[in-house]
């Protein structure tokens, strides 16, 4: 299943950190400028956590709403792959923050949803 950056209703709400849908369906090259290790901020369903945030800038691509960048454990490994195990050697680092999909449990349909997300690979691998 592919979802509609340009017609999501995910895009109907303020985002204070970048979602799949800023990147308008196209892989981009981003260079990371600033990493954050343990940024609070409250998920879905008012959870409190403190997650991982990097700052990024666009080098080439679409975005149209540059924002920071939350961190889950794929996209973490992902830049340590490419970059370093140590996130304070990830400044300067150019990655391709692509938009896809991942499957997630829905707690309140008690089902599990196609749902899009960021994932990000090497520059290398940029088309």
């Amino acid at each position: 299943m592919e979802l509609d950056h340009k017609d999501s209703a995910d895009a109907l709400f303020d985002s204070t950190y970048m979602r799949w849908f800023h990147l308008n369906g196209k892989p981009s090259l981003v260079k990371i400028v600033k990493v954050e290790k343990c940024v609070e901020m409250t998920l879905p369903g008012g959870i409190p956590a403190k997650k991982p945030v990097v700052t990024v800038e666009q080098v080439k691509g679409d975005i149209t709403d540059m924002k920071p960048l939350v961190l889950n454990k794929t996209n973490a490994r992902a830049i340590a792959a490419i970059a370093s195990n140590k996130p304070s050697q990830w400044q300067g680092a150019e990655i391709v923050l692509t938009p896809t999909t991942t499957k997630m449990w829905n707690k309140d349909l008690k089902r599990m949803d196609t749902v899009g997300c960021i994932r990000i690979r090497a520059k290398k691998d940029a088309k």
